[in-house]
């Protein structure tokens, strides 16, 4: 049934409204249901509903509360209508307050289904947190947790009253974290070869306080490294400090400020990398290089060295002029040179020079000479002014000099000298010839040719043409009046025959009355060594050869007879007296030494003999000693064969030696990185061990050591072991032995990428 509405009437009273008894039978059918649905026991103090499992609702309307006695029910809160009042749900005697599967009793919680109890939210306990049973932390948020003088706050673990925090094993136990464990000063992880990590979490970061100390180590042990696969690696090898990527990647230094490299002293610079500005080299502390936006500055001397040392300077476009400047000490520009064109042919450099106003081009070299703008001072002696060459000393004279074999030429039909009445002139009279007249061509005068000090004086014609001296004497060097057709005087008289090429062949020639040339000294060969003079003379019919002189010796073509008691023909010496005896004798202690084979028809008799070549011989046998093929014997009966060296000389023995089932030998091996390299193999088949005693040089790091190895194979593996002494104090290599296609390897592995050698004597054992 729905509420009924008492019908009051209109105002004033009109008797228009409901009557009183049909309003308040309205009143009782309203209370009737509200009965019906709450319960009639009201007046025992309980709330029930008549209704099975049905349920009792008390819903305001809007906005509005449930009050009952002083508590305030809104929505889904409970709230005290009292001031500072406290809402308490309290059992009833030994009666507990369950929620859910909560139960509470007094200051106690516990689980009515004997589950977990579990707080999803954070939990805030301001006051002491006491747990009699085990603790378990994961999933709780505690702001902060006391346990006696210890705090632990977020993921900080602290101690109150500036106290120290001690985790201690019992007895000889260790303290143990998952895959880690401490004992003493020293901290391991657990498993087998596990590393050792250090991670903080989120953007945390992992900080040392105090030394962080890596004891001596290589690219390979003992090192500080950085990313996946180490490849940055940081470590001192007990000589140096080294910084090194050994990965794939390039080695960066960076910062957001300036980058300096010095002094450990911080009181000398020796790179400065300026953030987003210079880059700076210094020398004892001082700046000598400095780069800038407009390119490079070197303070004092640029110098360059090596085979073919040069400074480039490169346009990018051929329309650009690159340039060198020279700068006054204000900065001034005060010569310059220019290189300008466009390209091939159009290039050109330019020398320019501060005139008090501008830069002017005074010199410009192109592709086919140089031009001159203002004059040309040679050496302070000559100066050349548009068409006119003068000497700049007083009275002093002109020189015109032609180097080597080139000439001067005038390019003029008539050249005069003197001045006045007094000159001369040198002309050509238009048929090649060259015209020498005196005294304003009158030819009345004289022509002398005259030297000046140490000067030269040469005649020459061109082509076929002579040079012809006509005259009854002509005299060379200090001869006033010759004796013979050539007269040669001075203090070394020499003729001098040059030949313009080298397949020339310069020389005297001796004629008979007629003409006809009987005898021949010339010049033959093209350079160094192979010049030789050879000598001819007529045989009747042609010149022929008889004599040549060499830079070895000389050759006789024919019979050389040697003051008639020896005479050489071919390759036959021989005494030109009948039954005379042939001796080859060496001056004082001068010895006769064989230089090539010689045969011996006869007997041999010396006393001694010296040999620089080979002695060819089927068996020799010398002072007890037998060498025959390649073996050398001993004659006497069970004598020792003994091979000594004189004074403090040595036998070398080029190769191995053989001593029954045992080989030495010498070897040399070399590496450049710290990758494995064979050092030395051996056939596996032919010998089954080896002893090695090997030397270790690494001059670039000054590491020296001696190391002694034995290996021996089973056929199929084989085994090494090696004991090394290093004046560093460290292992210069790692040795190993394997087998691989039928020889055995000793391999090797240095800690230095430099060059390492590797010097071994080994002796091998048969199988």
């Amino acid at each position: 049934m729905g509420k009924l509405t008492i019908d009051t009437g209109t105002l004033g009273n009109p008797s228009t409204g409901d009557s009183l008894r049909t309003a308040f039978n309205k009143v009782n059918e309203n209370f009737d249901e509200i009965y019906e649905a709450v319960g009639t026991q009201l007046d025992t103090g309980l709330l029930t509903t008549n209704i099975t499992n049905g349920d009792i609702k008390v819903q305001p309307n809007g906005t509005g509360v449930v009050e009952i006695d002083s508590l305030k029910i809104t929505d889904d809160d409970i709230t005290s209508l009292l001031t500072n009042g406290t809402v308490a749900i309290t059992g009833n005697g030994t009666g507990t307050v369950d929620i859910e599967g909560l139960s509470f009793k007094g200051t106690s919680i516990s689980s009515g289904d004997s589950s977990t109890i579990n707080l999803n939210e954070n939990v805030n306990v301001d006051g002491n947190l006491t747990v009699t049973g085990n603790f378990d932390l994961e999933g709780l948020a505690v702001g902060t947790l006391d346990v006696d003088n210890l705090n632990l706050n977020d993921n900080t673990i602290s101690s109150d009253s500036n106290s120290d925090i001690n985790i201690s094993p019992g007895g000889t136990g260790n303290v143990v974290f998952p895959g880690v464990t401490i004992s003493d000063n020293t901290i391991t992880t657990s498993g087998s070869n596990a590393n050792l990590e250090l991670d903080a979490a989120g953007t945390g970061k992992v900080k040392v306080i105090g030394i962080l100390s890596v004891d001596d180590g290589s690219t390979t042990d003992n090192y500080v490294g950085f990313g996946d696969a180490d490849d940055l690696k940081i470590f001192h090898n007990g000589s140096h400090s080294i910084i090194r990527e050994t990965g794939t990647g390039s080695l960066y230094l960076q910062s957001d400020n300036n980058v300096i490299i010095g002094k450990d002293s911080g009181s000398e610079t020796m790179i400065k990398g300026v953030a987003d500005g210079a880059v700076e080299l210094y020398h004892d502390n001082v700046k000598k290089l400095n780069t800038s936006s407009s390119g490079v500055t070197v303070v004092d001397e640029l110098h360059t060295e090596g085979a073919t040392p040069h400074l480039t300077l490169k346009r990018t476009d051929n329309a650009n002029i690159p340039t060198l400047r020279f700068k006054g000490s204000g900065g001034t520009v005060g010569a310059s040179i220019d290189f300008q064109g466009t390209g091939g042919t159009s290039n050109e450099l330019a020398f320019q020079v501060f005139d008090g106003a501008s830069l002017a081009e005074r010199f410009r070299v192109t592709y086919t000479g140089a031009k001159v703008t203002g004059t040309l001072n040679v050496d302070d002696g000559v100066t050349i002014t548009d068409n006119t060459i003068a000497t700049s000393a007083s009275n002093a004279n002109l020189e015109l000099s032609a180097a080597g074999t080139g000439n001067i030429i005038f390019d003029t039909d008539l050249v005069s000298v003197g001045g006045g009445s007094e000159v001369g002139h040198i002309s050509s009279n238009g048929a090649f010839n060259l015209l020498l007249s005196t005294n304003g061509d009158t030819d009345s005068g004289s022509i002398e040719i005259v030297d000046g000090t140490n000067g030269d004086i040469k005649i020459e014609t061109d082509g076929t043409g002579d040079v012809l001296l006509k005259g009854d004497k002509v005299g060379i060097g200090t001869v006033n009046q010759p004796d013979t057709l050539l007269h040669l005087k001075d203090t070394n008289s020499v003729i001098t025959l040059q030949r313009t090429n080298d397949a020339n062949t310069p020389g005297l020639s001796f004629q008979q009355s007629g003409g006809n040339v009987r005898g021949v000294i010339k010049l033959d060969g093209t350079s160094g060594t192979s010049n030789e003079i050879f000598m001819q003379t007529y045989d009747g019919s042609s010149l022929a050869e008889r004599f040549r002189v060499t830079h070895t010796g000389a050759k006789v073509s024919g019979t050389l007879n040697v003051d008639d008691g020896v005479t050489i023909t071919d390759n036959t010496v021989k005494a030109s007296a009948s039954n005379a005896d042939l001796e080859l004798d060496g001056g004082g202690s001068g010895v006769v030494k064989v230089l090539a084979d010689a045969t011996v028809v006869g007997t041999l008799s010396t006393a001694n003999i010296t040999n620089t070549n080979n002695i060819t011989t089927t068996q020799l046998d010398a002072d007890g000693v037998r060498v025959k093929d390649n073996t050398i014997t001993t004659l006497a009966s069970n004598a020792n064969l003994e091979l000594s060296a004189n004074g403090t000389g040595v036998v070398t023995i080029d190769g191995g030696i053989d001593i029954g089932d045992a080989n030495i030998s010498f070897g040399t091996a070399t590496t450049t990185s710290s990758s494995a390299a064979n050092m030395d193999t051996f056939t596996a088949a032919t010998f089954r061990s080896a002893k090695y005693q090997v030397s270790i040089v690494d001059s670039t790091n000054t590491r020296f050591g001696i190391y002694e190895i034995f290996v021996t194979h089973d056929g199929s593996s084989a085994y090494i072991n090696a004991q090394g002494i290093s004046d560093t104090g460290e292992n210069l290599a790692t040795f190993s032995a394997d087998i691989n296609s039928g020889s055995v390897r000793v391999r090797v592995v240095p800690i230095s990428d430099a060059s390492t050698v590797f010097k071994f004597v080994r002796t091998v054992f048969a199988v």
